[in-house]
């Protein structure tokens, strides 16, 4: 039986309202902010927060490894998850992986660290998605994409959610891409993006799961599936489904914007908030194809709500406004004038 023990979850207290974004490009007004990490920040300090907010007071001694998805490594050739599991303070012989080049890495490294406690290769898995990704100026994507991370220990002891089925897809299809020397995200025009990928492939994934696991749209308590920068094809997806408004996980669009990789967890996280025993979530996250599972809360779930996380609300709740111009030098776009005087050491 390979369940969640445990969750976390890391939001950056700094955000950018879009206003600032409308007012310096000008286009079309999008309401709402986005997070945005800190100068000294990046996809791995966000996935070490989220995996200590998980942990919550756990050995990480006992933890058996440690898979990470991402699309924004820090490096091209050398292993995240292993930086990520040395700050953490895992010991030496565990398995580390990282999951990347694809929006649904995150839910890959799931499927791959759940196979790996069902075979009984390990006994837990630390699973951690996070991402930093750039939308060029004057674009969509830099008002929209926002930075975020989600960690999920599985393991076969006392968990306070079963993951009962997965399905998934594989679809190549350039929707959004980032080739070698690029620094911004690219994509092809909104239509195609959406109507060919997106809109495409999350129905198959979710019917797909819910005939495999014998159910209907009905039988589901939450429908936690990630959203695109244009959230009114969200919700048109979810219809397309069969799901009611009331089934619907909010995608965090208005307040934290979308998280590529890790937006699919941060929103599963949020459900697990609020879950109950009983309830069944089914999580789907769209990139080259889709990854969806059915998961189902144990009576535990009630239990673990006491227990101290951050997770998604209070991460929410702490923020600071960031002006337009700090967020360009944070992320390298502009530079502005060094120093006259040689700094004191």
């Amino acid at each position: 039986m390979v369940g969640i023990v445990s969750y976390g979850a890391y939001i950056p207290y700094h955000r950018v309202s879009r206003e600032e974004f409308y007012k310096a490009w000008g286009g079309f007004p999008i309401p709402g902010e986005k997070a945005v990490a800190s100068y000294d920040e990046d996809a791995v300090t966000l996935a070490w927060d989220a995996a200590n907010d998980c942990l919550a007071g756990a050995d990480p001694k006992k933890i058996d490894g440690l898979f990470f998805g991402t699309t924004c490594a820090p490096y091209k050739e050398k292993q995240s998850s292993t930086i990520i599991a040395t700050a953490l303070d895992m010991r030496e012989n565990i398995r580390t992986a990282d999951f990347t080049n694809s929006l649904r890495c995150g839910t890959s490294a799931l499927m791959a660290a759940a196979d790996a406690v069902k075979a009984g290769s390990v006994k837990n898995m630390l699973v951690v998605a996070a991402d930093c990704r750039m939308g060029a100026p004057a674009g969509q994507g830099e008002a929209m994409y926002g930075d975020g991370s989600a960690c999920l220990l599985l393991g076969d002891k006392d968990p306070i959610a079963i993951i009962k089925e997965s399905y998934t897809i594989s679809d190549e299809f350039s929707g959004e891409w980032r080739a070698d020397g690029d620094h911004y995200v690219r994509t092809w025009e909104d239509r195609q993006v959406l109507d060919e990928g997106y809109s495409d492939q999350l129905p198959k994934v979710v019917k797909g799961l819910l005939q495999k696991a014998k159910l209907e749209p009905k039988d589901i308590t939450k429908a936690v599936i990630n959203s695109p920068m244009d959230v009114r094809r969200h919700g048109k997806v979810l219809v397309d489904c069969g799901f009611g408004f009331g089934q619907v996980q909010d995608c965090f669009f208005m307040t934290v914007g979308t998280c590529g990789s890790a937006m699919g967890m941060m929103m599963l996280v949020a459900a697990l908030e609020d879950a109950k025993p009983g309830d069944k979530i089914l999580l789907a996250q769209y990139g080259n194809g889709a990854d969806a599972f059915l998961i189902e809360c144990t009576e535990a779930i009630a239990k673990k709500k006491a227990k101290e996380h951050r997770g998604i609300k209070v991460n929410m709740a702490s923020k600071r406004m960031l002006p337009y111009y700090s967020y360009l030098r944070w992320r390298g776009i502009v530079t502005i004038e060094r120093a006259r005087r040689p700094e004191i050491p």
